[in-house]
């Protein structure tokens, strides 16, 4: 199991904030910058920190999680495993949040 899990999580998981960029070391000592798409990248699930669904499979990382500054995945295990928040019309931020669909934690944005 990969836990997406650092310093940083609680406010990620519970206040929506953001991770810097390059925060990309799993609560088991992985490190996943600049490794997407190669042959390194261990199988494995990365379960919400906190009520531990399990969310998205190392096989779906983006080939973009090389060059962003975040984990990036192209779906996740189960389409019942996350929910997409769309943002109010009127607010100038109109990035799609995603949620743990179990904790309602934050997860990140979809840039769909």
């Amino acid at each position: 199991t990969l836990v997406a899990c650092n310093e940083h999580s609680k406010g990620v998981l519970l206040d929506g904030q953001t991770d810097p960029p390059g925060c990309k070391m799993t609560s088991n000592g992985h490190d996943f910058r600049g490794a997407a798409g190669q042959a390194d990248i261990p199988a494995g699930v990365f379960v919400c920190a906190i009520g531990g669904l399990p969310l998205f499979a190392s096989t779906d990382l983006s080939p973009m999680t090389g060059s962003s500054g975040w984990l990036t995945f192209t779906r996740p295990i189960g389409i019942d495993h996350v929910t997409h928040i769309e943002p109010d019309k009127e607010s100038p931020d109109q990035r799609v949040e995603v949620i743990d669909a179990r904790s309602f934690c934050h997860l990140g944005h979809y840039f769909g």
